[in-house]
């Protein structure tokens, strides 16, 4: 075959975009999105990085210096310091750490349960689906916080850490029920889809058709739910903290920072005290709202989305090859 026959069959060359490059590409577009992103990861470092230095250099946040209570905020104390003298700038970051390990740890035992509950119930349907379906209405209905305070009176005892973990867990298991519905709706529309049938003909078990061909399809939306979940459950956090059902002093938690200044001497004199952990909440909170709605926008198979061709460019989602238009084929 000559060099011209071979420029002549690369007029029309067909590139296939697989679903996830896809959906980055649409995730890009969001420039807020992108932006919430940075900004989470950011944050994130921030903080991990100062729970780090404070366990290896046993740095010791109940240590009290009423010698500098009340310092406004300087080059020596960046955040300031509280009434008892503690620095202020370790103790905020180090409450972020803590609204991180209650948005993760919620919000994966939110989603699993959400997944599981939701799966089956679609799956199986009949009089499965009915009782997982009451139970689920059931949980819905528990009133969270007299459950909280109920919590906090039982294991008033405990250790603060062990205390810390209860919350999470009750903040996940009372938190999972809009996920299942969500996630049972999706599965009662795809088992009956021909890939399903197929699966059914082969004789495949029913846990595998559920969770190698059934899961994988709702799992953009398990995602976009779950950066939901992780923002509520960090204000959850915070609002026990702020009402004193979490966890107390010396552990600090921006809930618990807020609280110590809700007088209007402190809010006006003493600002640095709730601005700080304040602005970090929101940030926070921000960021990830942001990252959700751009996921949503990005899954979302109804989104309008222009393409544009690009130039010959290893930046570009979609190039021309040997100086000619390509014909695309989303997959």
């Amino acid at each position: 075959m000559s060099k011209k026959d071979k420029k002549v069959k690369n007029t029309n060359v067909e590139e296939v975009i697989s679903p996830t490059r896809l959906l980055i590409h649409r995730f890009k577009q969001n420039k807020l999105a992108v932006f919430g992103l940075f900004m989470f990861l950011f944050m994130v470092t921030v903080i991990v990085a100062t729970w780090a230095y404070i366990n290896l250099s046993g740095y010791n946040l109940a240590a009290l210096n009423h010698a500098d209570g009340y310092h406004a905020p300087s080059l020596k104390y960046l955040f300031g310091t509280d009434k008892s003298g503690r620095d202020y700038f370790p103790r905020v970051l180090l409450g972020g750490f803590i609204s991180l390990q209650v948005g993760v740890i919620a919000t994966f035992v939110s989603t699993f349960i959400g997944l599981v509950v939701g799966s089956v119930a679609g799956f199986y349907g009949k009089w499965v689906d009915s009782f997982l379906m009451r139970v689920t209405e059931i949980i819905s209905s528990f009133p969270f916080i007299p459950i909280a305070v109920t919590i906090s009176v039982v294991f008033a005892k405990y250790p603060q850490s062990q205390r810390l973990y209860i919350t999470m867990f009750i903040i996940g298991i009372l938190n999972w029920t809009g996920l299942a519905r969500m996630v049972r709706g999706q599965i009662l529309s795809l088992r009956e889809q021909e890939f399903m049938l197929a699966a059914k003909a082969l004789g495949i078990k029913p846990s595998a058709q559920i969770f190698k061909h059934l899961v994988p399809n709702v799992i953009a939306y398990v995602i976009v739910n779950a950066t939901t979940a992780f923002a509520g459950a960090i204000l959850t956090e915070s609002s026990l903290s702020y009402l004193g059902l979490s966890v107390t002093e010396p552990i600090p938690t921006w809930g618990g920072l807020l609280s110590r200044a809700n007088t209007s001497i402190i809010m006006k004199q003493y600002w640095w005290l709730w601005l700080f952990p304040g602005i970090l909440l929101f940030c926070l909170i921000l960021s990830v709202n942001l990252i959700g709605e751009g996921l949503r926008d990005a899954v979302d198979p109804k989104a309008q989305v222009k393409f544009r061709e690009q130039k010959t460019s290893k930046k570009g989602l979609f190039k021309k090859k040997d100086n000619n238009e390509a014909k695309k084929v989303v997959a």
